[in-house]
């Protein structure tokens, strides 16, 4: 605790209580790799069996850390005891690089409301130095490009036609490192019978399944140390032959540089000669990235000193996407450029993981009727769908921001400093709202490459607002709310 009883003139520290329970209930990785930071968000509960909590810290080796809620409702809580109701809590745990290699403590410390502390232990978190490479092939002086790809049970054909897309590459310096996430020992056969023998390419696959951001983690932590630079590649694309060439004379100071794409089906027909059909391409707004990424991963090319910064990946809240957090450390870290033209085509198919129309949702004009009915549609979702909005839409990003200040504070300048700030602000203060509410007006003068995400963060700011507000000071639920802040686990059948 900040401020602890004092006896005599003495502090007292908190006192274990076997009436105060507390526990996680968002489970925590065994092991974390730290790198040059990391932060773990951590959910839970805590109550006192005779008392009520009036504050609660969470302790960290001995650190004080404000959780960003506490004294939440808990509907299942109160059904086993009824001093329970109020008792979630939540918040982000930063760890420093120094902490690596060690044991972390996790506690709550709770005042009660009849003045005295008490204290109740959580969890132990072991923190590693780094992530655990996959494997790290040697090549000396052809590794200066690394192509790094993430496979699952790849299409045989598309595999095939994008490898062959790789090897005719007009930039000859060139290895590609391939991490497979446990495909099928049938499709695992294909893969490498259209590797052959082919020295440039060197394939792991991995012993259990990570999806798909894990395994991206787990490829780049195989880039070899002696390439200047990193590419990312889907297994089924196809890369035009001068897409390297291009992006290496292109990226020039920047830390990044990335293309457009053109859509295809999975037949090669043509859907959209870009990528950026209704939306707006942003590399230089790090607000509008946080809200919302566009730049795209299979479309990038990177300098491997630049995955200092990146790995580890920061733990997953929800779907995480490595593109997103790759883009972040390097518009933080410096400059991004952009080359408007369509180097290589994106298929279009069932089995991508994000297609061109998620990416570029269509938007049509409502009618005064349609709009009515969306704000009775979205006040019923209110406890529905905004408490998976809050969660995994704003906590998510959080999280990625507090990592992106660890690792890059100290290369962030002017507007991308304030950005950082103004967007860390917005659960916490009514300003930080106000903020995010403000940057509505930038689709009205062409500014839509966020498409219109604040509305999402809005309506989990607006749920944690006013779930608090209906519960304050109540010992028991309301009669008519039968929705709590209780962690969702999948997402709700709302829009």
């Amino acid at each position: 605790m900040e401020a602890l009883a004092t006896r005599h003139g003495a502090a007292v520290p908190p006192r274990r209580d076997e009436e105060l329970e507390a526990r996680l209930e968002l489970e925590l990785p065994a092991q974390l790799a730290i790198g040059l930071g990391n932060a773990v968000f951590v959910y839970g509960s805590c109550f006192h069996r005779r008392r009520r909590v009036t504050d609660l810290r969470i302790l960290a080796e001995g650190r004080s850390i404000a959780p960003m809620a506490h004294g939440m409702p808990r509907l299942d809580l109160y059904r086993r005891h009824p001093g329970a109701y109020r008792s979630a809590f939540w918040g982000i745990i930063p760890l420093a690089p120094s902490q690596a290699g060690r044991v972390v403590e996790l506690s709550v410390a709770a005042t009660l409301d009849d003045g005295r502390e008490a204290v109740a232990d959580l969890a132990r978190l072991e923190l590693d130095p780094a992530a655990e490479p996959g494997g790290e092939p040697r090549y000396g002086d052809r590794g200066r490009v690394a192509i790094c790809m993430a496979t699952y049970n790849p299409p045989p054909d598309l595999f095939r036609r994008q490898v062959s897309s790789i090897r005719n590459q007009t930039h000859a310096g060139w290895v590609c490192v391939i991490s497979d996430d446990h495909s099928d020992p049938a499709r695992f056969s294909d893969m490498k019978e259209v590797l052959a023998d082919d020295s440039r390419f060197w394939v792991s696959r991995a012993p259990e399944r990570l999806g798909f951001y894990r395994n991206f983690e787990r490829a780049l932590s195989m880039a070899p140390a002696d390439a200047a630079y990193v590419a990312l590649a889907d297994q089924d694309d196809r890369w035009d032959p001068d897409k390297l060439e291009m992006l290496v004379r292109e990226l020039g100071k920047a830390q990044l540089v990335y293309s457009d794409a053109r859509v295809v089906a999975a037949n090669g027909a043509q859907i959209s000669d870009t990528y950026w059909s209704r939306r707006r391409p942003n590399h230089s707004n790090l607000a509008s990235l946080l809200i919302s990424n566009t730049i795209t991963g299979a479309a990038s090319l990177f300098r491997r000193s630049l995955l200092d910064r990146v790995l580890p990946f920061p733990p997953q809240l929800g779907t995480q996407w490595h593109d997103h957090w790759i883009a972040l450390v390097a518009l933080a870290s410096g400059r991004v450029a952009y080359v408007d033209r369509a180097l290589y085509d994106y298929v279009q198919h069932p089995g991508a993981v994000v297609g061109h129309t998620v990416a570029n949702p269509r938007r049509h004009r409502r009618t005064t009727a349609e709009r009515v009915a969306m704000l009775r549609e979205d006040w019923r979702a209110a406890f529905g769908g905004w408490c998976w909005k809050y969660f995994y839409g704003v906590c998510r990003v959080l999280l990625l921001a507090r990592v992106l200040e660890l690792r890059c504070g100290n290369e962030l300048r002017g507007s991308k400093r304030r950005a950082l700030r103004s967007f860390a602000a917005i659960d916490r203060s009514p300003l930080g709202y106000a903020w995010l509410w403000s940057r509505r007006v930038r689709r009205l003068v062409g500014l839509n490459e966020t498409l219109g995400e604040e509305r999402l963060f809005l309506h989990g700011l607006a749920w944690r607002r006013i779930i608090s507000l209906l519960t304050w000071h109540r010992r028991r639920p309301p009669a008519k709310l039968q929705k709590d802040a209780s962690l969702p686990r999948e997402w709700p059948r709302t829009r």
